[in-house]
């Protein structure tokens, strides 16, 4: 995250976008730092609606990474550094390094209107994008910095602009173009086998690291 000095007292730097760009803002906590005052309480977002979207400091619970998960507006039961998203704890992020091997912080969850969010990390998993083969139904498998992922699918379509992987409907990815304006836009084969491109060409795409990863976006 591009994070900025905060010059007043208890105002802390948060995303605002999924390029990471970060803006000072009143609360009680950090979601990343978890420094709330009393030991055994965790950091999390939490609002009654997206516009009034805070971090507040609540009772800790002992649910681990990965663990089903239930939240209230006044409790949840995942451990300290864990957001309850989509009944599943996970792990709150500023930068990859956070959330260790295999982990990509890749998603970026801001409520529509919410003035800020935070990233959440995705991990690598054995899925293909190609063929949407993830365990559960409603997941789709995005490409992350550390490989393949399963997250929990998003509704925007292709050629429509996006924030981030898992905002995009299954089979598709939140790609930037040669000008860097990202956009979902569909995976392909690069064989010519399916899935095939419904507009545009399938270009070769690459890792963080320069590396090909064997399938294609349409562009």
């Amino acid at each position: 995250m591009q994070s900025q000095t905060c010059t007043t007292a208890g105002d802390q730097c948060l995303p605002v976008n999924q390029q990471g760009m970060g803006q000072c803002f009143a609360g009680a906590c950090n979601t990343v730092a978890q420094n709330c005052p009393t030991a055994t309480d965790a950091c999390v977002l939490r609002g009654t609606s997206p516009t009034d979207l805070m971090r507040t400091c609540a009772a800790a619970g002992t649910k681990t990474q990965g663990q089903a998960c239930t939240e209230t507006a006044t409790s949840t039961d995942c451990a300290k550094g864990l957001q309850c998203l989509n009944n599943k704890c996970e792990k709150y992020c500023n930068t990859d390094p956070d959330c260790g091997a295999g982990g990509s912080c890749a998603v970026f969850l801001q409520p529509q209107g919410a003035p800020f969010g935070a990233f959440i990390c995705l991990y690598a998993t054995s899925c293909d994008p190609l063929a949407q083969n993830c365990a559960n139904a409603a997941e789709g498998c995005y490409l992350l910095s550390g490989g393949p992922g399963c997250f929990m699918a998003g509704t925007t379509a292709v050629g429509m602009a996006c924030q981030s992987a898992n905002q995009c409907v299954k089979g598709s990815g939140c790609l930037g173009d040669q000008q860097g304006n990202p956009a979902c836009r569909q995976f392909c084969n690069l064989d010519g086998g399916a899935p095939t491109c419904g507009s545009g060409m399938c270009n070769p795409l690459a890792n963080q690291a320069g590396m090909p990863v064997g399938f294609g976006g349409c562009f």
